[in-house]
């Protein structure tokens, strides 16, 4: 019998040293823990929200730029709650926030109009499927229980990066895809980007094709006339019910860079929707043009501040959304 439980102890020793080695090579090479359960990270933060939460909405632009840690040292608050998702329309996230008669807080939804003014809604689907999502893990503890995991565990280890994954590594290392990414999400799914030149570099061949758009272009579906007067008067209702229970709503639009820019000006021009949604009754409109030490900041990928300039952009928004809405 101790035999056996020496020879357990050593096999235990010896899986220790082994992937403590892997996750030290590997972090020597610098990579860093992520969040890569995306609706699993979502259900969780979604579980947190109270009925006087902040509340932060949108897309990876507001991920990316908004860091709930440096909210809350600027407001002397509770960090706010992201619920962003990329690539999504956040107008169901606010609908649900105005059906929960217990929500009184503040909502900050960043506008893509890319994606919340869609005429086909394809957007506002993906957005349901986290949604769904979470009202399924309310009624399933497994459910909720395998998110914790999801979340909790790749927050502390490199090795369990999908990449980095034993099933996916070799794919990894024959397709030079190796290198560490230049973003990460944090457990508040706070995702920053750091932009490095030489990544930008080795994206040359994506940023010709962000300089042209016509895929995103071409692709588009903005919705005109009866179908964004849809949009426009859910986004608000949602917002008047919210602010009618002494809640609080904000709406930002990030500005796009360079051709992006151009690109999303043409399939929906702001003066299309802006002052609609600025003359809601109650509610803050902030558009990064507005704020020159926004404003002044460059997306190197055509869409997304760089890590280094998000502190400066979450105090700006903080202070003005704050100060606003109070």
């Amino acid at each position: 019998m101790m035999h056996a439980t020496r020879t357990w102890l050593r096999a235990l020793v010896l899986i220790v040293v082994l992937l403590g080695g892997w996750e030290l090579f590997w972090r020597s090479r610098g990579w860093s823990p992520s969040i890569e359960g995306n609706e699993e990270s979502w259900i969780l933060a979604r579980s947190l929200v109270g009925p006087s939460s902040t509340v932060i909405a949108g897309t990876s632009r507001i991920q990316a730029a908004l860091d709930p840690r440096v909210w809350s040292v600027a407001t002397g608050e509770k960090p706010p709650i992201q619920l962003a998702i990329a690539a999504t329309s956040p107008v169901p996230v606010l609908e649900a926030m105005a059906a929960d008669s217990s929500y009184h807080g503040l909502f900050v939804m960043e506008l893509l109009p890319f994606y919340a003014f869609e005429a086909n809604l394809g957007s506002e689907r993906e957005t349901r499927k986290f949604l769904d999502a979470y009202e399924r893990s309310r009624v399933s503890p497994a459910m909720r229980w395998e998110a914790f995991l999801r979340t909790h565990i790749p927050n502390h280890l490199v090795f369990r990066r999908a990449k980095l994954l034993p099933h996916r590594i070799y794919a990894s290392w024959r397709a030079h895809d190796l290198d560490p990414p230049q973003s990460f999400q944090r457990e508040d799914r706070y995702h920053p980007i750091a932009f490095s030149d030489d990544v930008l570099r080795r994206q040359a061949v994506r940023l010709a094709d962000t300089i042209r758009f016509q895929g995103l272009i071409g692709a588009a579906q903005p919705a005109r006339g009866e179908a964004l007067d849809r949009i426009l008067t859910r986004i608000r209702s949602s917002a008047l019910r919210i602010i009618a229970r002494g809640g609080r709503v904000a709406i930002v639009h990030l500005q796009a860079c360079g051709a992006r820019r151009f690109a999303e000006d043409r399939v929906m021009p702001a003066a299309m929707y802006w002052a609609r949604l600025a003359a809601i009754p109650g509610i803050l409109t902030i558009d990064s043009d507005d704020v020159p030490a926004i404003a002044r900041l460059q997306c190197r990928d055509g869409s997304h501040v760089d890590a280094r300039d998000a502190p400066l952009v979450t105090r700006k928004l903080a202070s003005l959304i704050i100060k606003q809405a109070n």
